[in-house]
């Protein structure tokens, strides 16, 4: 027995109580190997590991891994942002020099701030590229999501239901034979078995 259920709808004429909230419900849940059904709401489904875990796929799990990267290459590129920026802003502070030397600090200054803008545009550009891609993973995760079709139960949950499968099992099999053994009793046997009382011959009045 494979705790493995997947995702199906049924029609509307053949909707039954919800399992979680007893709400009509056309999703169902079910596994092949144990021949088992549970109606619930999509919305047991998300974010409820007490009753299902979904199995995602591994272009699913890939996106994940990918966009984690990315994130942590967003989480870089700002702290080196702001690095950069407080590089210049120490530069500047740190270069006053006596006024022969004036000429001197416009043309580093001058520099400095070409140097801090180029390095500024690139980083932008490489931060809206980031951002770009990470929003991109992020639709294509949500997409995924929306797509996926296998789950598996709680182990609690998925132990109970094989428990209760098991018992309804051993009922029908008991019911079975209850009516075998019914079929083939012998006619008369039953008859003498279900000996109902007769009614008595004598009149009481002649008593």
């Amino acid at each position: 027995m494979s705790n493995e259920y997947v995702k199906r709808r049924v029609a509307l004429k053949d909707m039954r109580p919800c399992m979680i909230c007893s709400k009509p419900a056309t999703t169902v849940l079910y596994n092949q190997t144990l021949r088992d059904w549970i109606y619930t709401c999509d919305i047991h489904l998300q974010d409820n590991p007490s009753f299902v875990v979904p199995v995602y796929s591994k272009e699913y799990n890939d996106a994940v891994t990918e966009l984690q990267q990315v994130k942590q290459k967003l989480k870089v590129q700002a702290s080196n942002g702001s690095g950069s920026w407080d590089t210049w802003v120490n530069k500047m502070f740190t270069k006053k020099k006596p006024d022969e030397d004036k000429d001197i600090d416009r043309k580093d200054v001058a520099e400095t701030n070409i140097d801090t803008n180029d390095e500024s545009k690139n980083s932008t550009k490489t931060t809206e590229n980031y951002q770009e891609e990470y929003n991109r993973l992020l639709d294509k995760m949500t997409d995924l999501q929306s797509k996926v079709r296998n789950y598996k139960l709680d182990n609690i949950m998925f132990q109970h239901r094989l428990r209760t499968k098991r018992a309804q099992e051993i009922a029908i099999a008991k019911r079975k034979k209850e009516e075998a053994n019914y079929s083939n009793t012998n006619p008369e046997e039953l008859e003498k078995s279900f000996n109902f009382p007769t009614v008595p011959n004598v009149d009481p009045s002649k008593k």
